[in-house]
């Protein structure tokens, strides 16, 4: 488990990086994730308060909810196209960070592979090897992929939910 845990650990600077990078792109995924509907219902109510107002006298209060409700249509499309694009920035950059781990994973393993006897590599079969190298890198990666990007968000948002229905209840 601990030799796992150093294969996770990035090996460069410019990886340390990208693993901040990609933290705060997953802390404004979920922020995003709060604010779309949060802003949605805002301007549904905006509009629907807008649609109530009648008569030449309201056409101050009129203009002044038509305005309110561009600007927060222009803020939930901005919270809407950020919610959409997070995830695959956070791909993009980090997909160096598994290449990272793949390459050293296998290399361990390689190294591993090459320190044994030669009775080892005489009767061992080499294509049953390389199924059990293959899997043992993309276990790793897939553990690089699982827990911080698909199970933490996962918490994190029914936590955030959990927290906005509560707060808009009371």
């Amino acid at each position: 488990p601990r030799s796992v845990v150093s294969l996770m650990v990035p090996s460069r600077l410019s990886l340390v990086l990208r693993h901040m990078i990609c933290a705060c792109l997953l802390v404004l995924g979920r922020v995003a994730n709060v604010m779309v509907p949060i802003l949605y219902k805002r301007v549904i109510d905006t509009l629907a308060l807008g649609s109530t107002v009648k008569g030449a006298r309201h056409a101050a209060k009129l203009a002044g909810l038509q305005s309110t409700a561009l600007h927060l249509v222009v803020i939930y499309l901005g919270w809407k196209m950020l919610q959409a694009t997070t995830d695959v920035m956070r791909q993009v950059i980090w997909c160096p960070v598994m290449q990272d781990v793949k390459e050293r994973t296998n290399m361990r393993l390689l190294d591993h592979l090459l320190s044994q006897s030669v009775r080892f590599h005489i009767s061992s079969k080499t294509g049953e090897l390389m199924n059990i190298i293959d899997r043992g890198a993309t276990s790793v990666e897939r553990l690089m992929d699982l827990i911080p990007f698909r199970l933490f968000p996962a918490f994190v948002d029914v936590l955030a939910a959990g927290l906005v229905v509560t707060s808009m209840e009371n």
